[in-house]
This record gives structure tokens, C-alpha cells and sequence, in this order.
């Protein structure tokens, strides 16, 4: 049937559906699911990287990218009482959703480009880092 008021033949718009990728979140505050944040706390244990002002330039079904500023601790002499580095215009990308608790999406991974020094030759190695996958 037509819709009243529409002119004949007219169809009822959909509504607008959700960006590919919209359910897919990021535990970015270390406790709550969230979509396009505009922080992200990598280390949660001691607050010594983080992402913050993200700006995101895409959302998919496969990965999320933004630039933002890189904040983390230089550890010199230590990390207790380093010095804590801002790194403008950093390349963050999200990625390897995965599904846990109730069904909820959550990306997995964070890349970024680029990266503290130390990195390199850190645990990952230049690769992606692990985010958390429950409230830490």
C-alpha cells in the first residue's frame, strides 16, 4: 500500500543502515566496548601508550584506521618516573575482529605507524599489538 501523504507509487524508505563494521568495537578506555573512540589506552597496566584526538578515516568489516597523537613513557631512567612522549599525526589500524562473550565483536589488534623507539626490537616487533578482549 502507499504511504499517506507520499505520492502515489512511492515506496517507504529504509532506514540508514549501520556502516559495514559498526557492530565491531574496541575495548579502547580498558573496560567498555566502544565504536569509533577518540582514545584508545593501549597499556592498561600503567598508562604507558596510548592513542588520543583519533580522527577515523574508515570503519569496514575488516579494519578501522585513524590518525591521532601516540602518547607513551620513555622509561629513562625508568618507567616510574620516565618521561611521557607525544607523537602527532600517528597511524593507527584496527583489526582481526573476533567474537567473545554474548556475540560481541570486538578488533583484536592495533597497528600503528609510527612507533616508539624500542619497539623494533620489542615483543612484537613491528607487528600488531594485542588489545583486550574483556575490561582489564
Amino acid at each position: 500500500g502507499a504511504t499517506p501523504g507520499a505520492p502515489p507509487g512511492a515506496t517507504p524508505s529504509a532506514p540508514p543502515s549501520a556502516p559495514p563494521g559498526a557492530s565491531i568495537k574496541v575495548i579502547a578506555d580498558c573496560s567498555t566496548p566502544s565504536f569509533e573512540p577518540s582514545l584508545i589506552e593501549v597499556a592498561c597496566a600503567d598508562g604507558g601508550l596510548g592513542f588520543r584526538d583519533l580522527r577515523w578515516t574508515s570503519w569496514s568489516a575488516t579494519q578501522a584506521q585513524a590518525v591521532g597523537t601516540m602518547w607513551y613513557k620513555d622509561c629513562i631512567p625508568d618507567c616510574a618516573t620516565g618521561h611521557v612522549i607525544d607523537v602527532a599525526n600517528d597511524r593507527v589500524t584496527l583489526g582481526v575482529p573476533v567474537t567473545v562473550a554474548r556475540g560481541q565483536r570486538l578488533w583484536s589488534q592495533i597497528s600503528f605507524d609510527p612507533q616508539p623507539p624500542g619497539y623494533a626490537t620489542g615483543p612484537y616487533h613491528r607487528g600488531p599489538v594485542p588489545l583486550p578482549l574483556q575490561p582489564v
